[in-house]
């Protein structure tokens, strides 16, 4: 096996220390300040190189949930699940974030088969990065608990780029979407700008109205004026 990176090596044994003393496994953000790190970006590239390595093994459908494997590849004793604290904790972080992954809600087995669920429609592509043309159209539905929408009018959007990867919104997620024209400072918004719809963090400022990305590398967007179409309430990874 390759050596590890210093930083590579401190990650690694605080994920290792924290499943064995806890159960579960550090987030994103406490790894970042155990070991120094300033962007949330760089972590997520670091803990893939560990799975790469065959240290960790990550499940694409609990962002939290990692089990720590040995030197050899075999699971230690201690696995990091998302156990009833670590659930609580993540959702804690999300709600901060101004909205809520809809993971996190909808994993209840025999509670959700009997909900009612509703239709959400799938508008279009949102750009997460370079705003791309927005076209309403109809691409096709997804079933969702109606209980978990705050309106009526909620649709979905998928994601395409990686301006939001800090708090967790990669290309190709289905972003759910409060349909609004009016926001918070600060909230998770789907913003039309010059015809062009995009997801950013909302701010209003003197004489223009800043949308920031969510990831250290990108500017944000400095306008005049744009259109709010709705408020990021959820979201949905397909595929997992």
């Amino acid at each position: 096996m390759n050596k590890l990176t210093k930083k590579q090596e401190e990650i690694y044994e605080y994920i290792k220390d924290h499943v064995q003393k806890r159960n579960y496994p550090p987030s994103v953000r406490d790894i970042c300040a155990k070991v120094g790190l300033k962007s949330t970006s760089s972590v997520f590239t670091y803990l893939n190189d560990l799975e790469k390595l065959g240290l960790i093994r990550k499940d694409p459908a609990h962002p939290r949930a990692i089990e720590i494997l040995n030197r050899e590849g075999l699971s230690l004793e201690h696995k990091a699940v998302r156990a009833e604290e670590s659930q609580e904790e993540a959702q804690k972080e999300q709600k901060e974030d101004g909205f809520t992954d809809a993971h996190t809600d909808t994993e209840r087995t025999e509670d959700t088969i009997q909900e009612e669920l509703t239709s959400l429609p799938i508008v279009g592509t949102v750009a997460a990065g370079t705003p791309i043309f927005a076209e309403e159209n109809i691409t096709g539905s997804i079933p969702f608990p109606v209980h978990l929408l705050p309106n009526q009018e909620s649709f979905i959007l998928k994601v395409k780029g990686d301006s939001m990867i800090n708090i967790g919104i990669f290309h190709g997620d289905y972003l759910i979407v409060a349909k609004q024209n009016t926001c918070n400072q600060g909230e998770v918004v789907v913003a039309l700008v010059d015809d062009s719809a995009t997801v950013k963090r909302f701010y209003k400022e003197e004489g223009h109205i800043r949308l920031q990305p969510e990831n250290d590398s990108m500017d944000p967007i400095i306008v005049p004026d744009c259109t709010i179409l709705g408020k990021a309430v959820g979201l949905i990874r397909l595929g997992l």
